[in-house]
């Protein structure tokens, strides 16, 4: 398992062989019982490997000439959907056999045969989807875009990686694997379908813990989902704090515009008892001006006099402002305040 593991961290296979290579030829797997020293010998090839820090770099898929180019004939940046889906199952299909969904797609074994009538039917109680199992090319282009993302989200509750794994050689029928874990399973399922979202330009990825934990949420790039994620870790143990609440609420891939307005008035209502602290942080004319959007921009209040021609752009500047303004408060909290500076 140790050498599956190695084949499932590096896109080549090079490390593996390096690592089978390297490894007394009956212990290749490093099963349960194995000599001490095959454990040692384990134990010094993974620390060389560790402090070679070229060979730890996150893989990078080369970018060929049409794409670079721009030419026709790649895929079109404004229609990224269809072709996830497509990725996204044969995915699903690698990580099957890789044993990481026992529960639902059971190995499918000479003694044993997977019953695929059985697979749609679990799928449907779990989504309220009913979809044929295996799906074909034109079955996946037929799905709507919410009946795939509905299944990328059961899929991560599903992911469960295998720690060990045995040898069935009847009918060459393969690994069975044994000893699973769900933390590690939706680790990597998270890690694998957040690159493979990014790779066809879907702004979505895969929320990594608390409420947002395997649910699909809005990817708005670096440093603002930085901030976002930092914002909500703070406030975990305190699942009713309404910064977090409203960061969840924001970016719910669902979000309509009302629940971003929704949003941002609980931004504004944290900021509110903390006013002063702001104008005296940032120039008055700057709080003054922040605090103008919320009562004149069609946010806190409604009426004839509020300004509502803004698109959801603005909704987003808006956003990461205030949460911004919030974290800086916290920052000068922490750090206290720059020299020559006073922070009442």
């Amino acid at each position: 398992m140790v050498t599956h593991l190695l084949l499932e961290a590096y896109e080549d296979d090079e490390v593996a062989s390096a690592f089978q290579s390297a490894m007394p030829t009956d212990d290749i797997f490093l099963s349960p019982v194995v000599p001490s020293k095959s454990i040692a010998a384990a134990r010094a090839w993974f620390t060389e490997l560790l402090r070679d820090e070229s060979r730890l770099q996150p893989y990078k898929a080369p970018v060929y000439w049409a794409e670079r180019t721009g030419a026709s004939g790649t895929i079109a940046a404004d229609k990224p959907y269809e072709s996830f889906a497509e990725d996204f199952f044969e995915l699903i299909d690698e990580l099957q056999e890789a044993g990481y969904f026992p529960k639902v797609l059971k190995k499918d074994c000479v003694d044993d045969p997977i019953d695929l009538d059985d697979v749609r039917k679990t799928i449907r109680r779990a989504t309220r989807l009913d979809i044929k199992w295996p799906m074909t090319p034109g079955d996946i282009l037929s799905l709507s875009d919410d009946a795939v993302y509905s299944l990328v989200e059961y899929f991560h509750d599903q992911a469960q990686r295998p720690r060990t794994a045995t040898l069935h050689s009847y009918g060459d029928c393969g690994l069975h694997f044994q000893n699973w874990n769900s933390q590690t399973g939706q680790s990597v399922y998270r890690w694998r379908l957040n690159a493979l979202l990014e790779n066809h330009g879907v702004p979505l990825r895969i929320g990594p813990t608390g409420e947002e934990q395997g649910r699909l949420i809005r990817h708005f790039g670096s440093p603002l989902d930085d901030l976002a994620e930092s914002e909500v870790d703070r406030r975990a143990e305190e699942p009713e704090d309404e910064v977090a609440h409203a960061v969840r609420k924001y970016r719910a891939r669902d979000a309509s515009v009302v629940e971003k307005r929704s949003a941002i008035v609980m931004l504004y209502g944290e900021m509110e008892p903390k006013r002063k602290r702001i104008e005296s942080t940032l120039s008055s004319s700057d709080a003054s001006d922040l605090f103008r959007i919320a009562n004149k921009f069609n946010l806190r209040h409604r009426g004839q006099s509020q300004q509502t021609e803004y698109g959801e752009e603005f909704l987003d500047w808006v956003f990461w402002t205030c949460l911004a303004t919030l974290r800086l408060l916290v920052d000068l909290d922490t750090s206290g305040p720059p020299s020559g500076n006073r922070v009442e």
